[in-house]
């Protein structure tokens, strides 16, 4: 292998660094690890950098590709890899323009999300539903934290994601034809119950806390998921799956 194609040191610590938020935003470049990830990833418009390949495991569909490709030490890749056990290979991405498409007929709103699992399962299953669009208030985890990237198994490099300060009255201006539904856990409405319109948006809020009040009553209907078990409140992922299957579900 020529010495030119293996990653430098210096790239190595620039690259390590991108597991921080702060560094992906400095350098405008995130991570995407796995073989499936990558695949989605190549089939999008994304910019990669560099395909890294860990030297010890080089076989790989993905290596085939026309990218650029910086064989790695193994344990260089491991410490650039945010996964305890990491495949044979990740992208370096390039940040792009988040753009969302306002002649959409249904998009998907969350509200401060913090856990990075739930963020990227929300975005896998709205992927699933057809849901391309997503907005995330300013608060909310980074969508380019490789945890999302793991959880959305790729499914993010097709969607349309942006953060907005104001999240309602960005969805307002954006929507205006659209009904906008809370999951709200003291709702009078069963979401069985709900009519459900050609143009929507479903609104999620914070795992412990739910949404805001404000937003609660800047919604035009909201709706509660029914429960029989001695249970608080349901995983935020999970009653997002919920409403997706029961608003978007054919």
């Amino acid at each position: 292998m020529p010495e030119n194609l293996y990653l430098s040191a210096n790239l190595a610590k620039k690259y390590a660094k991108l597991k921080q938020k702060k560094y992906r935003e400095e350098f405008g470049l995130f991570l995407a690890e796995g073989v499936k990830v990558c695949e989605e990833l190549l089939k999008s418009d994304y910019e990669v950098e560099a395909l890294l390949i860990d030297e010890s495991k080089k076989e790989s569909s993905v290596a085939a590709s026309n990218c650029r490709k910086l064989i790695a030490k193994s344990d260089v890749f491991y410490k650039i890899a945010d996964s305890k056990s990491p495949q044979n290979i990740m992208a370096v991405v390039k940040y792009k323009e988040a753009k969302i498409d306002s002649e959409v007929a249904r998009f998907v709103a969350i509200e401060n999300v913090q856990d990075p699992g739930n963020l990227g399962t929300i975005l896998r299953t709205a992927a699933w539903f057809g849901v391309q669009n997503v907005l995330l208030s300013s608060d909310s985890v980074d969508v380019y934290s490789p945890k999302v990237i793991r959880s959305t198994m790729g499914n993010m490099f097709a969607m349309n994601v942006i953060y907005c300060d104001d999240l309602v009255g960005f969805a307002r201006r954006t929507f205006p034809r659209h009904k906008f539904f809370g999951a709200e856990l003291h709702a009078q409405k069963r979401i069985e119950e709900i009519e459900v319109p050609e143009n929507f948006g479903l609104f999620f809020g914070n795992e412990a806390n739910g949404l805001r009040r404000a937003t609660i009553a800047s919604m035009d209907e909201n709706y509660l998921i029914g429960g029989s078990g001695d249970v608080e409140s349901l995983n935020l992922s999970v009653s997002a799956g919920i409403a997706l299957y029961r608003f978007c579900g054919k």
